[in-house]
């Protein structure tokens, strides 16, 4: 089974942002992030654990008031 991973430069171009800026991110603040896997200096971001963080990150708020 392979599993797909994006790099650094294909997650930040997935949502428009600087690789800096990713790269600053997983120094600093890695838990904004979604899980990633370290290979010696190599960075992947596993496609399934994208997508999960993508789902954690939808706001609910307000979606109970739009069934009033």
């Amino acid at each position: 089974m392979t599993v797909q991973v994006l790099t650094i430069k294909q997650f930040a171009e997935r949502y428009a942002l600087n690789p800096s800026t990713v790269s600053a991110q997983i120094t600093r603040t890695p838990a904004q992030l979604p899980a990633f896997i370290r290979i010696g200096k190599q960075i992947r971001f596993p496609l399934a654990e994208i997508e999960a963080w993508e789902q954690s990150q939808i706001s609910t708020h307000g979606a109970s008031q739009n069934n009033l």
